[in-house]
């Protein structure tokens, strides 16, 4: 029970993207499955459960984005879509960055 987060929070944030790609347990254990009830957005990247098209597991729609292997570094800013194209974009600190990375 509870979130997983104490254990994302343990992966050095310069690896976190790459670990995610190929997890290992035996060097940082992680939650097996990840519950994504909240919408997480760290610069012109975003992810909401609501958001998500409906037929995302069709051979059909094309694959989710890459995201830079830095994300999560403390180098980015938080944007939301649909905002406003001048809106300036809010600073976040870099564990919440490493988060919603």
């Amino acid at each position: 029970g509870g979130e997983g987060w104490p254990l994302v929070n343990s992966i050095p944030s310069e690896e976190v993207c790459a670990f995610a790609q190929h997890p290992d347990n035996e060097k940082y254990p992680v939650p097996n499955v990840m519950h994504y009830c909240q919408r997480y957005a760290v610069d012109k990247y975003f992810w909401g459960k609501r958001k998500t098209p409906h037929d995302i597991f069709t051979c059909d729609h094309p694959l989710l984005v890459d995201v830079p292997s830095d994300l999560g570094s403390g180098n980015y800013l938080r944007v939301y879509p649909n905002s406003k194209p001048n809106a300036k974009p809010r600073e976040i600190d870099a564990k919440r960055e490493k988060q919603d990375a």
